[in-house]
């Protein structure tokens, strides 16, 4: 279990709704190579999108799979506000405020369930998965691009260097972490494939501001003080530059995986 305070990244989501979709160049990419990735025979029904945010991996999967049904779930109200917005007249999408991780939420039997840069936030990755697993029907699977260690070198380096200590950020998990929840969930891999992802900015300055920008802060998570003016300055400075930008680079497993047999 991993300690979060569910209401704040609410807040910070629903904050960075307006301008998600403008700053979410990876987001969108890393959603695009999930898709690409599923079974060429799938062609579900009922599908579930965990954090579905503004709705870049569901206009993917509405695309790809134009008989299906889509139930979207975020934490967020103005991501789901922007959703209802993008998706309005789409008798086939359905939105709505809630929690993947909370049981009441888990509805089967689904024939995907979905997920693309959202169970980072989960403070309770393996239990939410089981639920969700058990929510597949016999034939389902069970699709997401998850984000794993080694994600954000720049941001850690540039830390290191400017307070003398890692990036206090997520807990995330290794690519055989992932292989693990998928077996505790009984789940077995079809494809698991890491992918790295990198988004070139301007500046240092523009390349922090990403995360702003799509709500991924650590405000008032447990255990997170603020940097200080002062501490932002250090850590800006300290911030790799690449021939005049910088990066933010992002490793991600892409894992489908059907019921266990």
């Amino acid at each position: 279990m991993i300690a979060l305070d569910k209401a704040a990244i609410s807040r910070n989501f629903s904050a960075a709704a307006g301008a998600y979709d403008g700053w979410a160049a990876a987001q969108d990419d890393i959603a695009a190579a999930l898709v690409r990735r599923l079974p060429a025979a799938l062609d579900p029904g009922a599908v579930v999108e965990l954090g579905c945010g503004t709705g870049l991996l569901a206009r993917r999967l509405l695309a790809r799979f134009p008989a299906a049904r889509l139930r979207g779930l975020d934490l967020a109200a103005g991501m789901i506000e922007a959703c209802r917005r993008r998706f309005e007249g789409e008798r086939r999408a359905s939105f709505e405020v809630a929690d993947a991780e909370d049981p009441r939420a888990c509805a089967g039997p689904v024939d995907l369930v979905a997920t693309s840069c959202a169970a980072q936030w989960f403070a309770d990755p393996a239990g939410t998965l089981r639920r969700w697993a058990r929510a597949l029907a016999p034939d389902g699977a069970f699709a997401a691009a998850l984000l794993v260690r080694g994600s954000y070198p720049e941001l850690d380096a540039a830390h290191r260097a400017a307070l003398g200590a890692p990036f206090p950020g997520l807990a995330l998990p290794t690519e055989d972490d992932v292989a693990r929840l998928l077996a505790g969930a009984g789940l077995a891999p079809v494809t698991l494939e890491a992918e790295v992802v990198s988004v070139r900015y301007r500046s240092a300055r523009d390349a922090l501001a990403s995360f702003r920008g799509i709500g991924a802060v650590l405000r008032d998570q447990p255990g997170r003080g603020a940097l200080g003016a002062g501490g932002a300055r250090r850590l800006l400075a300290a911030y790799p530059a690449l021939d005049g930008g910088a990066c933010v680079t992002h490793r991600v497993v892409h894992a489908v995986a059907r019921p266990a047999p």
